[in-house]
């Protein structure tokens, strides 16, 4: 009997901590999926949190990403080289309308409203030819008829805001220039009297009274008289090396712009 009662009471203690072992397991079980699933939602947390701060980051270093541009030129922009180092910098979308030799007042030739479907933003980049051709400056008060440079610009704002009143401009003032074909040489007056600085000064003051914003490619973007050799191919439009510097220029600045927005 005494030894019936010892085996009993063996594995009676044996099957006690089985249970025991069970539960422990179970527990431990349990306790592991509760810790890795507070790990997971901490985890995707984190990662919403780090999203968010990234996506607020990205809005303020690139505020018009996505936005579809359009640029209206010269022939500083008909080769479409600057072009693509400002979308890489301000992540946008560009499309170009330009043609080699025209003055300011003509970039809006043959622009239509359909030409504006889906554009953001215009960007008119002109007016080295008005300096080497010798347009009459003007002043302030042209009308959009006047057959000068303020008379240009009244033409040219007022024609775009026609074919859409909400759509935004920004001006951006042409680049310094050397000895190129039989034109002026940069910095003397041009054969109608006038500066280069003053056809800047002209776009300046009208895009002020308009409200438009004014990227200062010829005072800001690094090339000048003294390096336009280096960053053209003949003292004009731009080589590789030149539309890099002014793309990028011309990037920065409409992220600066649009993040004080």
């Amino acid at each position: 009997m005494r030894n019936r009662s010892s085996r009993g009471s063996g594995i009676f203690l044996v099957v006690s901590l089985l249970i025991i072992l069970i539960v422990v397991i179970v527990l431990g079980v349990i306790k592991d999926k509760k810790q890795n699933e507070v790990i997971v939602q901490l985890n995707a947390e984190y990662v919403e949190e780090n999203q968010s701060k990234k996506d607020e980051e990205d809005k303020t270093a690139y505020p018009i990403e996505g936005e579809n541009l359009l640029f209206l030129g010269d022939n500083i922009s008909s080769i479409n080289k600057y072009q693509d180092y400002v979308s890489q910098v301000s992540k946008v979308n560009i499309n170009t309308i330009a043609t080699d030799g025209i003055q300011l007042g003509e970039v809006i030739e043959g622009l239509t409203s359909n030409d504006l479907v889906d554009i953001d933003k215009v960007i008119v980049f002109a007016g080295t030819n008005d300096y080497g051709e010798d347009k009459p400056l003007g002043v302030v008060t042209d009308s959009s008829e006047a057959e000068t440079f303020f008379g240009s610009l009244e033409k040219v704002i007022k024609y775009i805001r026609n074919l859409n009143p909400d759509i935004e401009m920004i001006f951006i003032t042409p680049l310094k220039r050397g000895a190129f074909a039989d034109q002026v040489v940069y910095p003397n007056y041009n054969y109608a009297g006038y500066l280069y600085e003053d056809y800047i000064s002209a776009i300046k003051e009208t895009c002020n009274y308009y409200e438009i914003n004014v990227i200062d490619a010829f005072n800001n973007s690094g090339i000048d008289e003294n390096n336009i050799y280096e960053y053209t191919i003949d003292n004009l439009n731009l080589n590789d090396q030149g539309a890099k510097i002014l793309g990028e220029f011309i990037g920065k600045q409409l992220n600066e712009i649009y993040a004080e927005y």
